[in-house]
Formats: structure tokens, sequence, C-alpha cells
């Protein structure tokens, strides 16, 4: 064998080695399996169904999904804002057996709509409520649209030890409040204030507020985030800040990185 066939022989033995390194690190990615018995373990706070946004705001908002209790997933993870301003969207984390998907429905104004209110708002009442009535029955002034981004296992199971560490499952919101409530009633810095005032706790507030919704199996957990406004009166009764507290900061930070970097919608 002469050294130019001798060089092309392992040039395309290097090639086919190569060849199937690739091919087993492909299969080794999309082979993994998430080992869902460990899950199983958790320390579920568990809640009852009665508390899921699917019956009043996926009604009211015409959502085109399936109630959270008939979610064929093994986990599903939905994230509804508060706030209603457009495009509002809504974030879905879907876990399989053998894969993970994230999607996003995003409310758009319906252009049918849209075109009719510019093209008959000047007409009679009678006119207009005749042609607008039968479009707003039909979709209710606003549609859906949703994108999807397949999330490999790898980074899957990842994804779902940081919720872990990050107590989705097992956060208590009542607790976190009166943990800072505690914390602010014994922090030095406000001691005098504490000692001359009655510190007040605002309700939660839409400031990055969302309801997160949990299926794990057949458990089911909901709860609301949000930011909680400590405050008191002063001598004159002025209204004085304290302190703004973010509900399950730690996890709505890591989940807005996870948002951000989702697919952009038209």
């Amino acid at each position: 064998m002469n050294k130019h066939v001798k060089l092309n022989f392992f040039s395309l033995i290097n090639r086919l080695i190569a060849t199937s390194l690739l091919i087993l690190s492909i299969q080794f990615s999309f082979g993994q399996k998430i080992n869902w018995a460990k899950y199983d373990k958790l320390p579920f706070n568990e809640d009852t169904t009665s508390g899921l946004a699917t019956r009043i705001w996926y009604n009211q908002r015409r959502f085109p999904l399936y109630n959270l209790t008939e979610s064929p997933a093994i986990f599903e993870l939905r994230i509804i804002p508060v706030t209603h301003r457009y495009p509002l969207a809504v974030t879905i984390l879907q876990f399989y057996k053998d894969s993970t998907i994230l999607k996003e429905y995003y409310e758009m104004p319906d252009i049918e709509v849209e075109n009719f209110s510019k093209k008959y708002r000047d007409s009679s009442a009678e006119v207009y409520a005749k042609g607008m009535t039968p479009l707003l029955e039909k979709t209710g002034g606003h549609i859906w649209k949703m994108v999807s981004k397949v999330i490999f296992r790898k980074e899957a199971k990842k994804m779902i030890a940081e919720l872990t560490n990050r107590n989705l499952f097992t956060i208590d919101i009542n607790e976190e409040i009166a943990n800072e409530e505690n914390k602010i009633n014994t922090d030095s810095n406000y001691s005098k204030i504490a000692q001359n005032n009655k510190i007040h706790k605002g309700r939660i507030g839409p400031l990055r507020a969302a309801i997160f919704e949990i299926k794990y199996k057949n458990k089911y957990k909901t709860f609301r985030t949000g930011t909680v406004l400590f405050y008191y009166f002063d001598k004159n009764n002025m209204w004085r800040d304290i302190e703004q507290f973010q509900i399950a900061a730690d996890l709505t930070r890591y989940l807005i990185r996870i948002i951000t970097s989702r697919p952009q919608h038209e």
C-alpha cells in the first residue's frame, strides 16, 4: 500500500470514527431519560383544582387550551400574567416521557374586528351593532397565536432540577410574606419606625405578577407571585414606603431567563 493510499485509508477510518461518535452523541442526547420516580418523592404542597385559573380566566379570555386537569403531560407548568396588556402571553412548559416543549400563546387584537370598527365607526348604532355583535361573539375581539420550542432532554432535566431547587413544588406564599414581615419588624434599620408606627403590608401587587399552575401526574398546585409593599404613616399621616418585597424572587428570575430565550412571535 503506497503512502497516498495509506493516508486516504486512515483519513476514511478517522471520518468513520468521527461520524460514529457524532451519532452516539446525538443518540445519547436524545436518549436520556428523566427519572420521574425521584420527583414522586417530593414533599409536594398540593392544592385542590378549585384554585386553578382555568375555569374563570381561560373562559373569559377564550384561551384555546384544555383544562389543566386534562393535560397528557407528566409535568406541566403554566405561567399566566396578571396584567392584560397586549400582546398578552401565556407560557406553558410541558414535560412528557420522551419530549419537553415550551409553548407561548400570544393574545392579539382580532384584525377583522379592528377593520370593521374603523370602516363602520361613523355608521348608525344599529348598523354598527348588527355587524359587530357576531364578530365579538366569535372571538371576543382578540385571537390567540401559538409558537413552540423543543427543549432537549439534558436541558429539561436541568430545568426541572432548577425549578425544584427554587421551591416551585413546595413554595408557601403566606409563609414567605410572613417571614419578610418578621424580618422587617426585627431589622435594626427599621426598629425606630416599628416602635413609633404600625407597619402595614399591602396586597400582592401587579408588578412582575403571575399566576402559576402546576400539574405533576395527578397532583395540582396554584399560587400567585407579585410584589408586596410594606409601609407606614408618619406623624403627619403621610404614606411612607419601607420595602417592596418580591414573592418567589429567585424562581421568578429563573423563569424570566427561560421565557426571554423563547422563539419570538412574528
